[in-house]
Order: structure tokens, then sequence, then C-alpha cells
């Protein structure tokens, strides 16, 4: 899986988006791009686990017919 697929790409464009308005002073750019990567984060977070406790069954499943 890419990792553009579960949002890595978002995250890392709310990112620039909040140093830039950090960079530009600018109060309420700042609160909405921090909004945006708290949120992006999250959605990949999420998309992260779900990728992590599919390879865990995957494994478990890989372990039990090799017995």
């Amino acid at each position: 899986m890419h990792l553009n697929s579960i949002g890595a790409e978002h995250v890392r464009l709310a990112c620039v988006d909040l140093m830039r308005a950090c960079e530009q002073m600018q109060k309420q750019k700042f609160l909405l791009a921090l909004d945006w990567t708290k949120t992006e984060f999250t959605q990949t977070q999420n998309k992260l686990q779900v990728l992590v406790q599919m390879e865990r069954r995957i494994m478990r499943l890989e372990a039990k017919q090799k017995i």
C-alpha cells in the first residue's frame, strides 16, 4: 500500500500549510491549519492502525498453518 493512499500526503500538505501560517504570523489561518493537521493526522493514524491489525491477523493465520 502506498503512503498516499493512507493519507500521509494529506498530513504533509496540512503541515506545510501550518508552517506557512506560522511564518506569516496569521493566527486565524494558523488555527485552521492546526485543526486540519490534527484531523489529517488522526485519519492517517486510524488507517495505519487498521493495517497493523490486518498484518497481525495474517501473521497469526500463517503461524497456525505451520503447525
